[in-house]
């Protein structure tokens, strides 16, 4: 849905009904009643009133019992027909095009460790834009030209969420793997790998082909 690979988009719904049941359970005389007489209404088999009170008041353990059922419902519900919908699939791949690139030259003068390599992206996914990406990497490690070390941490943001990832990368191109930190949005929770596809060297107008495989 919207982009959103079906596992994320699934789990953050979860979440949202599941922070509101505990709203519910910590404070039912406050919310549980209206949220029952509009969604149940108020002659639903099984629930108490009392004559008391001329609005019918619904019996606080017969709205907490209804209340939490629903919800329940409501998730199981939304939990089959998303896994209906698409499979669970959380892998995606985009394409990352090298908008800016600065290298610092730090340390002795020519490539030296301790260079950094600061560089931002434009993404694509199935060919329509998906966010930019945000890099800075320093050189660790240097016995020579053919022989480095560089430190990579990335930031990719997405129209939902951003996802952080980093890695140690011996040379410059090729294929390697990134590890994700985290991120903010649909993807807070997220963790897995990231495949990097690069070609040597590193310039503006370079594309490389990211997959993320999000656990």
């Amino acid at each position: 849905m919207f982009g959103v690979p079906p596992g994320i988009y699934r789990a953050a719904v979860t979440k949202f009904f599941a922070h509101k049941l505990i709203e519910l359970l910590s404070n039912p005389d406050a919310r549980v009643g209206t949220w029952v007489h509009s969604s149940i209404g108020e002659n639903a088999p099984g629930v108490k009133t009392t004559s008391q009170n001329k609005g019918d008041t619904v019996h606080r353990t017969r709205k907490l019992g209804i209340c939490t059922a629903a919800i329940i419902g409501v998730l199981s519900v939304f939990s089959v027909s998303c896994s209906s919908a698409a499979p669970a699939n959380n892998d995606f791949t985009v394409q990352a095009t090298t908008a800016q690139l600065a290298i610092v030259d730090l340390g002795p003068p020519g490539n030296s460790q301790g260079d950094e390599f600061v560089f931002s992206t434009t993404i694509a996914r199935d060919g329509r834009p998906f966010g930019t990406g945000n890099s800075v990497c320093t050189r660790t490690r240097f016995v020579n030209d053919n022989d480095f070390t560089i430190q990579c941490l990335v930031t990719f943001r997405f129209p939902q969420g951003s996802i952080a990832t980093q890695a140690a990368v011996d040379g410059v191109g090729g294929r390697y793997m990134q590890s994700i930190n985290g991120g903010t949005g649909i993807y807070r929770d997220t963790r897995g790998e990231v495949l990097v596809e690069a070609p040597p060297g590193a310039s503006v107008g370079t594309v490389v082909n990211i997959t993320f495989h999000i656990s």
